[in-house]
């Protein structure tokens, strides 16, 4: 274990379906970016999730008014070259009538990092999850399909900013396979565009040692590897990601 003085860069969360309706979160956003670089820390990587919600709600047309937002925040947080964006895909199987708001807005500060982590690229703490109920089912090709959209839809802004885009996978049920992270990353023929492997749900999804899981999926992914991402604890809070 080592001391808050080992952890290089933090993760800011943001859930799209909640928190990008919020007036003050370039603001947040900003005073956030300050805090950590008064600390010595680099914004590493920020994640963007709830993209659920938003498929789930039937309204995938709307996506494209989160680009201007997020513009919006990046812009108030400074100098982003080298940093990630990573798109937590839209999970499958939610039932499409009957997705429900998260009350709670989810933006992590520098102020919730933990005193004692593993060494870690960025501290993260996972988004609120919905539980819908009733409805037309979100399939699990409905889910590829969008991981694409929402990947085409923020290429435009990761290349203004000179960030990184990185789908995380496997995730939300959906990206279980590396053929298919592979796929869908060189369908979109960017050096730029690369996934960031969440090593417990790629553990989870498979039935050899974590081991040779992660020999096959390093091999077949190469460097479209961006980042990995482990948990320090038990319940995954908060979460780590380690740069490649």
């Amino acid at each position: 274990m080592l001391s808050r003085e080992s952890i290089d860069g933090i993760n800011l969360c943001i859930n799209v379906h909640n928190d990008i309706t919020g007036s003050d979160l370039s603001d947040q956003a900003r005073r956030i970016s300050e805090t950590a670089h008064g600390r010595g820390l680099r914004i590493s990587c920020i994640t963007l999730g709830g993209f659920d919600a938003r498929f789930g709600l039937g309204r995938p047309e709307d996506l494209p008014d989160l680009v201007s937002p997020v513009m919006d925040t990046l812009r108030s947080m400074g100098e982003l070259e080298g940093c990630t964006l990573v798109i937590q895909p839209p999970a499958p199987h939610r039932l499409l009538s009957d997705v429900q708001t998260p009350s709670e807005v989810q933006l992590n500060s520098a102020a919730q990092m933990p005193s004692e982590v593993r060494k870690p690229s960025a501290v993260h703490t996972p988004a609120v999850g919905r539980q819908p109920s009733g409805g037309r089912r979100f399939s699990y090709g409905d889910a590829l399909n969008g991981s694409r959209i929402i990947l085409e839809l923020f290429r435009s802004v990761t290349e203004r900013f000179g960030m990184t885009l990185a789908i995380e996978a496997p995730s939300a049920g959906v990206l279980l396979s590396p053929v298919e992270v592979r796929d869908l990353v060189d369908s979109l023929f960017s050096g730029h565009i690369g996934c960031c492997v969440n090593i417990q749900a790629m553990v989870a999804a498979g039935d050899m040692s974590a081991e040779e899981i992660l020999a096959d999926w390093s091999e077949l992914l190469g460097n479209r590897v961006k980042l990995y991402r482990c948990r320090a604890t038990e319940d995954d809070r908060p979460g780590l990601y380690f740069p490649v």
